[in-house]
């Protein structure tokens, strides 16, 4: 209580209960905070297996080739827990390890291949593990292989090697020789 120079009387509260109210307000926002980012990393966070260099279709998946990290997806996704198995597609550098990626079968065995296309006759988007028709002229001479490297400074320009089954390594040789050679990239 106290009184004004005009005679009035009021009652006032002291700074003591300001400040536990705004200590109280204070702890219970982070409280919330606590809670809201607790909660969010154990629903949203997963283990994950991520390609370290390309893997072509049919070839032997292990540890080596993949990467462990943590990941938040949108989604839940049937991921890898243990890289293990043959790849049922060619996978590129950072892509997830899916458990559609991945059979218990045989791997086939795989030969690289360096084939001579010119520049012009690339797909800019060309990335190692994507998978590819190549074409000489208008006749198809491969199908199904799975690029490990595109032209750079270690391959040369107007180069991309490709990994193939052993059965298609005749058909790849012969490729490399002609100089009508185009990528079809699968989507």
């Amino acid at each position: 209580m106290s009184v004004r120079p005009d005679g009035n009387v009021h009652l006032t509260r002291g700074p003591g209960r300001a400040r536990l109210t705004v200590g109280v307000g204070l702890i219970a926002a982070a409280a919330i905070v606590a809670g809201i980012a607790v909660t969010g990393e154990e629903v949203d966070h997963q283990r994950a297996w991520i390609a370290r260099e390309p893997v072509p279709a049919g070839a032997r998946i292990d540890s080596l080739a993949f990467e462990q990290v943590s990941v938040s997806l949108p989604e839940p996704a049937a991921l890898v827990t243990q890289p293990a198995g043959v790849a049922t597609r060619g996978l590129a550098p950072g892509e997830l390890l899916t458990v559609s990626d991945v059979t218990g079968g045989e791997a086939t065995e795989q030969r690289l291949v360096t084939l001579p296309i010119p520049a012009d006759r690339l797909p800019v988007q060309l990335r190692p593990g994507d998978t590819v028709d190549i074409w000489d002229h208008d006749l198809p001479v491969l199908s199904d292989v799975t690029v490990q490297r595109t032209a750079g400074a270690d391959l040369g320009p107007g180069r991309v090697e490709v990994s193939v089954p052993v059965e298609q390594t005749r058909a790849a040789v012969r490729a490399a020789s002609s100089q009508g050679l185009v990528v079809a990239v699968h989507p």
